[in-house]
C-alpha cells in the first residue's frame, strides 16, 4: 500500500473507507458525494481488495469522474446537477 497519494494531486476533501468492504464503501462515497457541490474533487481512501475494479465501474455508472486511480488512492469529481 502507498503511503500517500501522488504529490501532483489536488483536492478539496477526503473520503477514508480504510477496513470498509467495498459495498459499504460505495453507499457511503454516494452519500458522501450527495452532499457536496459539483465538481468538488474528492480523494477517496480504501484497501477493499475489490476497489481498483469497482470505483471505476461505479463512477462509470453513477457519472461522476474517476480523475486518476493508484490504489488504494481515487481521485473522484463530483458530476454536475442531473
Amino acid at each position: 500500500m502507498r503511503d500517500a497519494p501522488p504529490d501532483d494531486w489536488t483536492f478539496d476533501t477526503r473520503f477514508d473507507a480504510l477496513g470498509k468492504g467495498c459495498g459499504e464503501v460505495l453507499l457511503d462515497l454516494k452519500l458522501t458525494l450527495g452532499a457536496l457541490a459539483p465538481g468538488t474533487i474528492v480523494l477517496a481512501i480504501t484497501d477493499d481488495a475489490g476497489a481498483p475494479v469497482e470505483i471505476p465501474a461505479w463512477c462509470g455508472l453513477t457519472g461522476h469522474a474517476l480523475r486518476a486511480a493508484a490504489h488504494p488512492y481515487y481521485l473522484i469529481e463530483r458530476r454536475g446537477a442531473v
